[in-house]
């Protein structure tokens, strides 16, 4: 059974978990935007029916706006909603700057009318919030210190005395009719006390986004930029974790191609079939996995196959080398990705029923019923492996010597290691240990390894994947162990130099 998706808080548009994240520090201004784009993004590929931003977020931060500006069709089409308590804009921007005025000179945006027509152009996509956010935090707050497990940290910090003077700031605040926020809190906070202004702020926006979370059943996305923590609150569902569903994707050579669709073109894949049961997968794939490396490997080893198919392999000889290339010179690009996670879905679906069997040299036309997934009429995957029986294989590991990956000391010397281990793929197909078929791809994914990590910001998590998916390639043939141990050491390599 397919499971719904949740709505999603957008928590890392945040501009006071910004402040604890060190955004401002850590980024300058135009690539806090870029970063945060990318984020909304993957959570509106991974939504249910929408997500969440709260009106206050565009008022506090001239990026969100500017964000938020980028990305209006996401919030005009109503997959962003943004809840408001009161009936009407005046009335929400009212009470806020009466609460606010005490510590007026840290919301500019509020008091400023760019900062309301900011909200007012997306009135459209507003939505009915029931909580009131100050009370809850407010009566929460007083029953925190008492069992609340988040409280923990602060326990050992803060003697008793600081404790109880700290539990009543909230709800003082509330009867002065003041925000309940981190400025607003701080202001009464003692000078001893301030030693655990992290911990203190951490649990306020704790708490603030669970009120969220509560009242429209939504989650979060785990480990989205520019986040550098979750404020104890993390989702236990990969599925809904940024690393996971970024990882897969750079896996499948896919997300170079969705972070370069536009808005309107993410908004049409959402809605295709193909990922939609992508989707279903990989919700199911993440909700049996013991870590993200385990669903990245579900997924590489999908694609593999996928790729081995016959019909692919004659595509592959009309088209560009990369798949991105292909799909932005395709009339139909989302299309054709919607097909490719269908494809894929369907692979991962067969894969963890047994169905490609290891231990088969030689695996023949597989009709795969597409109704398992509910969709399309019925279709022929012609699946192919290696297969090395009666033939003669004369290849040596590294028979030149000049293969030596144990005397790393640099990146330049790690790149020059994998172009050698590149030229020892080739005579590993010369020799017959590796198919064509699988040279090519080992080749390929070795290629994209060497690329990366010439770059000066090159990224692990995309070259530990690249070399992970050339070993997966040469670990189908017996006679080429000692490449798959060599690309084992240059994972674990890759690991510590970048």
């Amino acid at each position: 059974m397919i499971r719904p998706r949740k709505n999603i808080f957008l928590d890392f548009l945040s501009p006071e978990n910004h402040l604890l994240y060190g955004t401002n520090h850590n980024l300058p201004g135009d690539k806090q935007i870029s970063v945060l784009c990318e984020s909304l993004n993957v959570a509106i590929l991974l939504c249910g029916d929408h997500c969440i931003l709260p009106p206050f977020f565009l008022l506090q931060s001239n990026v969100v706006r500017k964000v938020a500006d980028v990305k209006r069709i996401f919030i005009l089409s109503g997959i962003v909603k943004i809840p408001l308590r009161e009936a009407a804009l005046g009335d929400f921007f009212e009470k806020k700057m009466s609460q606010y005025a005490s510590v007026k000179h840290l919301y500019p945006g509020l008091y400023d009318s760019k900062g309301h027509t900011a909200v007012e152009k997306f009135g459209v996509s507003i939505i009915k919030r029931h909580a009131s956010i100050g009370d809850e935090i407010a009566s929460r707050w007083q029953a925190g210190p008492d069992g609340n497990p988040s409280w923990q940290p602060l326990n050992s910090i803060l003697a008793p005395s600081e404790i109880e003077e700290l539990r009543d700031i909230p709800q003082r605040l509330k009867e002065r009719g003041e925000s309940v926020t981190w400025p607003g809190m701080r202001k009464h906070l003692s000078r001893a006390a301030l030693r655990a202004n992290f911990q203190i702020n951490q649990i306020l926006q704790l708490e603030y986004t669970r009120i969220y979370l509560e009242e429209f059943d939504a989650t979060i996305i785990t480990g989205a930029p520019p986040k550098t923590t979750e404020f104890l609150l993390v989702s236990k569902n990969l599925s809904y974790d940024y690393r996971t569903f970024t990882g897969v994707l750079i896996a499948l050579e896919l997300w170079d191609v969705i972070r370069n669709m536009t808005d309107e073109e993410i908004l049409d894949l959402r809605h295709k079939a193909g990922f939609l049961d992508f989707i279903a997968v990989f919700d199911d794939v993440c909700g049996s996995a013991p870590a993200r490396r385990a669903v990245v490997h579900a997924f590489a080893r999908a694609y593999d196959h996928w790729r081995s198919t016959t019909k692919e392999r004659v595509l592959r000889r009309s088209v560009p080398a990369t798949m991105s290339s292909w799909f932005r010179r395709s009339r139909e690009k989302i299309d054709r990705v919607a097909e490719m996670f269908f494809h894929i879905a369907l692979c991962v679906k067969r894969t963890a029923e047994n169905k490609y069997r290891d231990d088969n040299p030689i695996i023949p036309n597989v009709l795969i019923n597409v109704g398992e997934l509910n969709i399309g009429p019925r279709m022929e995957v012609k699946m192919s492996v290696f297969d090395q029986r009666g033939q003669r294989v004369t290849y040596q590991y590294n028979a030149a010597g000049d293969i030596n990956l144990e005397k790393i000391g640099n990146r330049v010397e790690f790149t020059d290691q994998l172009q050698k281990l590149q030229r020892e793929i080739e005579k590993a197909k010369e020799a017959n240990a590796l198919s064509d078929d699988a040279a090519a791809d080992a080749d390929y994914h070795l290629k994209k390894a060497a690329l990366e990590a010439k770059k000066s910001d090159a990224d692990k998590g995309h070259l530990v994947t690249y070399l992970a998916a050339a070993k997966d390639v040469v670990e189908n043939a017996a006679a080429a162990g000692g490449l798959v141990l060599a690309i084992s050491k240059a994972i674990e390599i890759a690991q510590k130099l970048f």
